[in-house]
């Protein structure tokens, strides 16, 4: 899971019961002027993957946060190809984002992680009911991409002269017109070159 400062150092708030983050809370520290090393051209590696710039130029992928508010960028995912970014300096890295006392900080982190970590993994009660109803060695048939016949399954047959696609199907509810011979498939085959003589 991807860390980003800046989101990480915001207060939690109590709304209807359930904690949130605080987003309208004041993230950087006014007191601190931004500082930049360098600049860069984005490349199309780095599309959508401010991560993969955060690691490459401030050291690890947790300055990301850091990295997109110095360049006004509020998505990490809008960062396209030939953009121009600005690199902070290591001051400007590890001091911006406004950090609350130490101790709180350490909380505020780990209570966050720890209820986005319940919410992903949290699973609806008739999920679970289903799941306890299905047994696995009740399971016939192994689950394959559509493409895929099952083991023992026929992809097609002859019977009385006929050749018969998906016979293990099911009934076909169409109405076919007249039936197909194996030599009348095979000569609309040759009229259409499928065949090579």
């Amino acid at each position: 899971m991807l860390s980003i400062d800046i989101l990480e150092n915001k207060q939690e708030k109590i709304v209807n019961g359930i904690n949130m983050i605080d987003l309208t809370t004041q993230s950087i520290d006014p007191e601190i002027t931004p500082g930049y090393s360098r600049f860069i051209i984005t490349t199309e590696e780095m599309t959508m993957r401010a991560d993969l710039v955060s690691h490459m130029y401030c050291g690890n992928q947790d300055k990301m946060g850091t990295l997109l508010k110095i360049n006004s960028i509020g998505n990490p995912f809008s960062l396209d190809n030939n953009e121009v970014l600005f690199i902070p300096d290591t001051k400007t890295v590890n001091n911006l984002p406004k950090k609350p006392a130490g101790e709180e900080q350490g909380q505020i982190r780990k209570s966050f992680r720890k209820q986005l970590q319940e919410r992903v993994s949290k699973v609806s009660e008739n999920r679970k009911e289903y799941l306890n109803s299905v047994s696995i060695s009740e399971a016939t048939q192994v689950p394959l991409p559509p493409n895929v016949a099952q083991d023992g399954s026929e992809q097609f047959k002859v019977e009385n002269g006929k050749l018969i696609f998906g016979s293990d199907i099911g009934v076909c509810r169409t109405k076919i017109q007249q039936n197909k011979s194996v030599a009348t498939i095979k000569s609309r085959f040759a009229q259409r070159q499928i065949f090579e003589s």
